[in-house]
């Protein structure tokens, strides 16, 4: 009798965490706790399903690319969308960062297939990033990046409506926010080495297939 792929227990862990999100978009903009609880909760549950997908034996293609698209295209991007309602100030700066999420891990997907390799985290990164290489390799930095990077977002969008209670000056979450937004800085720049590294690789791979034609 064949697996059901879809009922992996990481796979279900992927389906909370969309849940977790949905829920979390719709008290955006009437109850910002309910959001913000909910939004750290997918957030958290993050490594979790990476964790058991190797512990159980439940590694699958299709319970990567759920990660991949809850990670950006479902988490951040519901939540900037929302901030540029909030900031509409800083809209270009959230629009850019959304497109810079999608547009280079779909790339760095693609690129990986193109090249034989099931899943962006089993691709050898040692000669092309030591950036990505630390992102996709080291759990702690990688942990840390995103849970602090999903932190920044959702401290920005908690201060619009409360700072939080005072520590010193500032309130509790403008602190976190300050904290956090290193993290936040870091994965732009993961997200702008990634959309390098996978269009190179693409390019190369146009680059060799034209030779071949030319040879022929």
């Amino acid at each position: 009798m064949s697996e059901n792929v879809f009922l992996f227990v990481p796979n279900i862990i992927g389906y909370i965490r969309i849940i977790c999100i949905a829920v979390a978009s719709l008290n955006m903009v009437s109850n910002h706790w309910i959001a913000v609880i909910f939004y750290m909760m997918a957030s958290l549950l993050d490594g979790l399903d990476g964790f058991t997908a190797r512990k159980l034996n439940q590694c699958s293609r299709f319970g990567a690319l759920l990660d991949i698209i809850t990670d950006i295209c479902v988490s951040n991007v519901c939540l900037l969308s929302c901030l540029c309602h909030l900031y509409p100030q800083y809209m270009v700066l959230f629009q850019l960062s959304m497109v810079l999420e999608v547009s280079s891990r779909w790339l760095l997907t693609q690129s990986t297939a193109m090249i034989g390799i099931k899943n962006i985290k089993e691709r050898d990164y040692t000669k092309e990033s030591r950036l990505i290489e630390l992102y996709y390799k080291n759990k702690v930095f990688l942990g840390a990046v995103c849970i602090g990077n999903d932190l920044f977002f959702a401290m920005l969008y908690l201060t619009y409506f409360t700072t939080g209670p005072h520590v010193g000056s500032l309130g509790l979450f403008e602190l976190l926010m300050y904290l956090s937004a290193p993290f936040s800085l870091v994965m732009f720049a993961v997200g702008v080495a990634i959309l390098i590294l996978a269009s190179k690789s693409i390019v190369r791979l146009d680059i060799s297939e034209r030779n071949v034609c030319k040879h022929d």
